[in-house]
C-alpha cells in the first residue's frame, strides 16, 4: 500500500523499513551517534544530501558486515527523487528513523 505519492516514485512500507533501518544503524554506531544524528538532520529533506548519506550508510553496512537488508535502488528512489511532492517521502522517513534510533527529545 503506498504511503506517500510522488509522480513516478511512491514509497512503499518496505522502502521506509529498509532505508530507515540502515540510516538508524548508521546513526547509532557508538562513536558517531551524536554527530551522525546531526548529519541526518541536515540531509533529511534534501534529496542529494540524503542520497549521499544513504550511500555512505550502505558502504558502512557492507564493510561492517551489518546483519540487515541494505537498500536497493528501488528502495532508495522515492527518497532521492526531485519529483513534485517527493519531499513527502523524505518527511515521512524521519519518524521511522527516529523511532529506530530510540531518539528521545532533549529537555530544554
Amino acid at each position: 500500500m503506498p504511503t506517500a505519492h510522488a509522480p513516478g516514485h511512491t514509497a512503499r512500507e518496505q522502502d521506509f523499513a529498509v532505508v530507515a533501518a540502515v540510516i538508524a544503524r548508521w546513526i547509532t554506531t557508538p562513536q558517531w551517534d551524536a554527530d551522525r544524528m546531526r548529519l541526518y538532520e541536515k540531509a533529511a529533506l534534501n534529496p542529494r544530501r540524503l542520497g549521499a548519506l544513504i550511500t555512505e550508510a550502505n558502504f558502512d553496512g557492507l564493510v561492517g558486515g551489518w546483519e540487515l537488508e541494505l537498500p536497493r535502488p528501488e528502495h532508495i528512489a522515492p527518497f532521492i527523487s526531485e519529483a513534485p511532492r517527493a519531499w513527502e517521502c523524505r518527511m515521512l522517513l524521519v519518524p521511522h528513523v527516529l523511532k529506530l534510533t530510540g531518539a528521545k527529545p532533549t529537555p530544554s
